[in-house]
């Protein structure tokens, strides 16, 4: 029980901790798989996330590897990141002069890649998609839509194997996706592995460098 004193102590905490809360059930660092059929949040994504040096070389050499400094220099950039772009235009003015611009447009901005699909699916599944290395971000939307047509594809062959009003390990295991409904799934994390040389594919105009994998949880 405790004196009263101690319980009004507790109680000036709570506004704090139920704001905290609320903040962690945006899911903005680990957002839910339908979130990103959200428009805003497609966006946010597409022009903010470019965690270029936490990803590794290959994710580098995908998008640039563009770090602006504050005196407008860039080290290893051959393209200028969305981030930066926005960041220019907010500010007023861009974030490069003189020769660094001009150096940061030495590679094409668009570039097919491959998102590699493994969970909650009884097979692995792969789609070729474009994205503009100045916003990598973009490869959250092509996931989620991706995401979309299987459990489409598995509810077609199935039978809505997703009884309606049900949210959670509820989904009939069908012959594509072993259970699971889709607003189950929660992106953990990111990996981007280039391919030792970029990979033709039939139909497809512009070579595929590499692909994304992602860490889905439930």
């Amino acid at each position: 029980m405790g004196t009263k004193k101690a319980r009004r102590r507790r109680g000036k905490g709570r506004p704090v901790a139920n704001a905290t809360g609320r903040l962690s059930r945006a899911s903005l660092l680990f957002p839910s798989v339908v979130a990103l059929g959200n428009e805003a949040l497609r966006e946010a994504f597409r022009v903010w996330w470019n965690p270029s040096w936490e990803m590794g070389k290959d994710f580098q050499k995908l998008t640039g590897a563009t770090v602006v400094y504050g005196n407008g220099r860039s080290k290893g950039a051959t393209i200028r990141s969305g981030y930066s772009i926005e960041l220019g235009r907010l500010a007023g003015r861009s974030l490069l002069r003189g020769r660094f611009r001009k150096k940061l447009k030495s590679t094409k901005s668009m570039v097919n890649v491959c998102i590699r699909l493994r969970y909650p699916l009884a097979e692995e599944r792969t789609k070729v998609v474009a994205i503009d290395r100045r916003y990598p971000g973009e490869i959250f939307a092509h996931a989620h839509d991706f995401y979309r047509e299987l459990y489409a594809e598995d509810d077609k062959r199935v039978g809505n194997a997703t009884p309606k009003g049900s949210t959670r390990f509820n989904r009939v295991a069908g012959p594509l996706i072993w259970g699971h409904d889709i607003s189950d799934l929660v992106f953990e994390s990111c990996a981007y592995k280039a391919y030792p040389r970029p990979q033709k594919v039939e139909g497809v105009r512009r070579p595929v460098e590499g692909e994304f994998t992602f860490g889905i949880g439930s």
